[in-house]
């Protein structure tokens, strides 16, 4: 508790050493391109209360980035929308490259501390949020780390809902991310080309078993052949004595032959089946 007092404290005599008139300005209710290099902003109303901060949130835009608290209210337990933001102080310190946001109305936290935190790590222009724990009833403080270089500020007041905007100047715009390298592709290598010819595992005949097979056929061939011609010449013998007996019974006439006419079943064994059947 009482580091967190001198948290505040060194804060609080940081933002009001050697303020003077002219670095006091009071924000407005839109932007007018107003900045202010060291200094402070106040606004708000000093009426109001029961004040819920609903979240903080950046965003860059050209040539600076942009801050939003949203606030609320509540009514019987519930959220409400409040017609003005409360009382704040808004200081800005370039020696100590900080800006010191006070908050009056008896502020309720009401968003993700640890999600707001990781937001900032992505900004050009803020180096860090510091949320500061809550000490007194009335008031909340916290603070913004500012990246090395210039950084004049504005704030100006939003209303339906109510937010309270600070514009920082700097860098705003995100650095690109660098680009991934390459990926090299190993590509699977070439299996070679089958070579012609007989595969392995083929099993080649033996030449003699050939020669004795050759030699077994052509002795079986022979065979049938000279039987093959005894039949024939007994047919022919037959013939010959038939065509005397036929000569013999016709006399010296001739009759014509009738003309030969061929069966169905005949015509029908010599075509040709379609294909497919």
């Amino acid at each position: 508790m009482k580091c967190c007092l001198a948290v505040l404290l060194a804060f609080s005599i940081s933002a009001h050493a050697e303020l003077r008139a002219d670095k006091v300005r009071v924000a407005d209710a839109k932007k007018t391109g107003s900045y202010l290099a060291d200094g402070m902003f106040t606004g708000g109303d000093r009426a109001m209360t029961e004040v819920t901060v609903k979240d903080i949130r950046r965003a860059p835009n050209p040539g600076f980035e942009r801050i939003v608290i949203d606030l609320e209210s509540t009514q019987g337990g519930e959220p409400a929308a409040i017609s003005r933001a409360p009382y704040y102080q808004i200081s800005i310190t370039p020696d100590e490259n900080r800006i010191v946001f006070n908050i009056w109305g008896k502020p309720k936290l009401a968003f993700d501390a640890q999600r707001v935190v990781e937001s900032f790590r992505k900004s050009a222009v803020i180096e860090k949020i510091v949320l500061l724990p809550r000490v007194d009833a009335d008031t909340w403080t916290f603070s913004f780390e500012l990246k090395p270089g210039a950084h004049p500020a504005e704030v100006f007041e939003l209303g339906r809902p109510v937010r309270i905007i600070l514009d920082v100047k700097g860098d705003a715009q995100p650095k690109p991310a660098p680009k991934p390298k390459a990926k090299t592709v190993k590509h699977a290598p070439k299996k070679a080309a089958p070579k012609h010819g007989l595969p392995s595992a083929v099993k080649h005949p033996n030449p003699t078993e050939i020669e004795s097979k050759l030699d077994h056929e052509a002795g079986g061939q022979e065979g049938s052949h000279g039987s093959g011609h005894e039949k024939s010449g007994d047919k022919s013998g037959d013939k010959s004595s038939e065509s005397g007996n036929e000569n013999n019974h016709g006399g010296g006439g001739h009759l014509d032959a009738p003309p030969s006419v061929s069966s169905p079943e005949a015509h029908d064994s010599h075509e040709t089946p379609e294909r497919g059947e």
